[in-house]
């Protein structure tokens, strides 16, 4: 199904001031990105340094099992 959300991913809500949202918005129509995209490309670049643990890699994993199963059913 093609309108249903990645299972890789986890939707969440963040209020953020108007002024950084213009700014993204603004960052997004100069480079033909959604401000969705905008944000994760900035969020990946500011955790990028930060090591995931063998136990951190546990709950991703079963996170995304459960929204595969989720899925299936």
């Amino acid at each position: 199904m093609s309108n249903m959300p990645d299972i890789t991913k986890r939707k969440v809500s963040l209020q953020l001031p108007i002024n950084t949202i213009v700014k993204m918005d603004k960052m997004g129509d100069a480079a033909g990105l959604s401000r969705n995209e905008i944000a994760s490309a900035m969020l990946d670049k500011a955790t990028s340094h930060v090591i995931l643990e063998d136990s951190d890699i546990e709950k991703i994993d079963a996170e995304i099992r459960r929204n595969r199963e989720k899925r299936s059913k």
